[in-house]
């Protein structure tokens, strides 16, 4: 990227950041919507088209975002609930046997980081290959970022089922994460 567009970004990421501090009477909302507006920019950039935002957007993270963000990794809690809400039990209970003491049954409530219970597509498609691999995939953090945030506050001013505006397991949230 050229200095004026690094300059430019990095203006647009330190609002979003006061924003979510609440300044300027904004909040988590105003922040998301942001940087989702940044991040559709620069991917549109990348790769120019109509009708490609949610691939190209995807995409971007994929390629770009730091590993520690996983956005390749799947979201087992969502995809449950979608498999469960689909009758494809046998798939969800095989995932949530992967990890019995946050994704049994009864533990619903339990506040865990990613890395404690999501799996890449590739662990998941191993341990249920029946499963289409879109569907799979539709269950990424980018791919939920996309719909459950950017599109949801865009289009709905509201957040997705598989959303939440509170930092459950942020560092430092009191939720017993470290």
């Amino acid at each position: 990227m050229s200095s004026k567009i690094e300059e430019w970004v990095e203006r647009k990421l330190e609002t979003a950041e006061r924003l979510g501090r609440g300044e300027a009477g904004g909040g988590y909302p105003e922040a998301c919507l942001v940087i989702s507006a940044v991040l559709s920019g620069i991917a549109s950039d990348l790769w120019p088209g109509k009708r490609i935002d949610q691939r190209r957007f995807v995409e971007m993270w994929v390629r770009y975002a730091p590993d520690d963000l996983g956005a390749n990794l799947i979201s087992l809690p969502a995809l449950i609930k979608t498999l469960e809400g689909r009758d494809q039990i046998k798939s969800a209970s095989t995932l949530r046997a992967t990890c019995p003491e946050t994704l049994g049954i009864g533990y619903e409530f339990i506040v865990a980081r990613g890395e404690q219970v999501d799996l890449t597509a590739e662990g998941v498609l191993r341990l249920c290959p029946e499963l289409e691999t879109k569907l799979v995939r539709e269950h990424a953090y980018s791919s939920l970022f996309y719909d459950q945030v950017r599109c949801m506050y865009s289009h709905e001013y509201k957040l997705g089922e598989f959303a939440t505006e509170v930092p459950m397991v942020s560092p430092g949230s009191g939720m017993g994460v470290s």
